[in-house]
């Protein structure tokens, strides 16, 4: 699978990246990792209220911790 679009968050604490690996929604998904003392978290996938059967891509993270994406499967976003 590819993975790829990393946008760290305010805190540089977690990382949310796109990536079409297996169990996802749709082609490419939206998954956030979480650094830890060893090392970062297993990825976990940001769910349906994020990711649709299309393509999630791009994210950004402001500074106040919102988060912004591209994405072909919800209707004005992309």
């Amino acid at each position: 699978y590819s993975t790829g679009h990393p946008a760290l968050g305010p805190d540089d604490r977690w990382l949310v990246f796109a990536s079409d690996r297996p169990g996802g929604f749709g082609g490419t998904d939206l998954y956030v990792t979480r650094r830890e003392r060893t090392g970062w978290s297993k990825p976990v996938n940001l769910g349906k209220a994020i990711n649709s059967a299309g393509n999630e891509l791009f994210p950004f993270v402001d500074a106040g911790g919102t988060l912004y994406f591209s994405s072909d499967g919800h209707p004005g976003l992309g």
